[in-house]
């Protein structure tokens, strides 16, 4: 037997907490055709460094969001 109707803090509801929504975005460089390299690579590149001289030439690639 039931004790009544059912509270209304009891029943499940949507929209009513936070929702957090992350996303990471990577540059993944797939080839660089006929370029050859101005410096050596020795780990990540700052994309916000203003002089870039790795390559002498546009790459081929992709912008991933996760």
């Amino acid at each position: 037997m039931l004790d009544g109707p059912t509270p209304k803090d009891l029943l499940p509801t949507t929209g009513n907490y936070p929702t957090e929504i992350v996303r990471y975005r990577s540059v993944v460089l797939t080839d660089i055709p006929g370029s050859k390299p101005a410096r050596k690579l020795t780990g990540a590149i700052d994309l916000g460094e203003e002089n870039l001289p790795f390559y002498d030439r546009p790459a081929e690639g992709l912008i991933v969001t996760t």
